[in-house]
């Protein structure tokens, strides 16, 4: 029995879904809710998907390594840096801790992308 896996990730016109049956397909929110529906398993990209923001970025800047950060994500995203480089070499500079991530949360609450609250409806 083949299973339906969804998977949420963002576009350039907004949140939109990926059936992972499918690789080239994808719909527009409203049909989502449908698929949603009919999937096995859903899987969301979270990071300016589900919410509006790269959290990382969020957490750089409350922490005042944002620029930096960016630097590093950027060569990462290039390739001249391997992710794994990168991910490590952010968190070493932004030294996260539980207390400065909820401080974080506090004063900079995540928002949902539009239309996201809809899918669960």
């Amino acid at each position: 029995m083949a299973h339906r896996v969804a998977f949420l990730a963002s576009g350039t016109t907004g949140v939109r879904l990926n059936l992972h049956r499918y690789p080239r397909l994808s719909v527009a929110v409203p049909a989502a809710m449908e698929a949603l529906a009919q999937a096995d398993a859903v899987c969301f990209d979270v990071d300016s998907t589900v919410v509006t923001e790269e959290g990382i970025d969020v957490l750089a800047a409350h922490l005042g390594v944002g620029q930096q950060v960016a630097d590093l994500t950027a060569s990462a995203m290039s390739g001249t840096t391997k992710f794994e480089d990168a991910l490590a070499a952010r968190l070493s500079l932004m030294q996260p801790s539980k207390k400065s991530i909820l401080k974080c949360i506090e004063e900079l609450p995540l928002e949902f992308s539009p239309g996201l609250e809809d899918l669960g409806k």
